[in-house]
């Protein structure tokens, strides 16, 4: 097994305790005994716990903007690959909820605000902007898109967008509109004239 193939096993095995208990709760020694390694492997892959459950959200991003640069690099136009973008984010999402649950507990965020994690999620965050960005630019130039709204901005605008109707759909109150939707919504606010 490669050293990348068991970090992503320890990662996997602290997704699902982290998933099913609050971070206090989870210890390293489960995370050995879930990923079937020795304690000391996850050393040498990880500073501590801390480390473990942030690079554990941090990999949600990567794995989000690997595929949405796949989504840009198709020979599609515009739109086609804003939705689908919006139908991987989706995938993603109910596949990796426990990763984005811990994305919004309240240890992760007092994680985030130390330093290097909070520089590398800020960096993966300007990453999927630029990706989404050069899909907008793209529509601008084959003349679907309008030319008045600067492409980081739509791009922000977008992410804003998914990220709402994402967390929407699991609160109480939830607005009955489709991750599909939002991006025709989106996009119609986007086209020209």
């Amino acid at each position: 097994m490669t050293r990348a193939d068991k970090r992503r096993q320890i990662l996997r095995a602290a997704e699902r305790l982290f998933v099913t208990h609050r971070y206090d709760e989870v210890t390293l020694d489960e995370v050995s005994r879930t990923a079937r390694v020795g304690k000391g492997t996850i050393y040498r892959y990880f500073a501590d716990k801390e480390d473990l459950y942030a690079q554990m959200v941090l990999q949600g991003q990567i794995d989000l903007i690997e595929a949405v640069r796949t989504a840009a690099a198709k020979p599609k136009p515009a739109d086609v690959k804003l939705a689908g973008v919006v139908r991987i984010a989706g995938r993603l999402f109910r596949k990796r909820q426990g990763r984005v649950q811990a994305a919004q507990a309240a240890d992760f965020r007092r994680m985030v605000h130390n330093g290097k994690l909070h520089a590398e999620m800020a960096g993966k965050r300007r990453e999927l902007v630029g990706v989404l960005a050069d899909i907008i630019r793209q529509g601008v130039g084959e003349g679907m898109f309008r030319s008045d709204v600067p492409p980081d901005a739509g791009a922000v605008m977008f992410l804003g967008m998914m990220r709402a109707m994402l967390w929407a759909g699991r609160a109480e109150q939830a607005p009955a509109m489709s991750l599909d939707r939002m991006a025709g919504v989106f996009l119609d606010g986007m086209r020209k004239g």
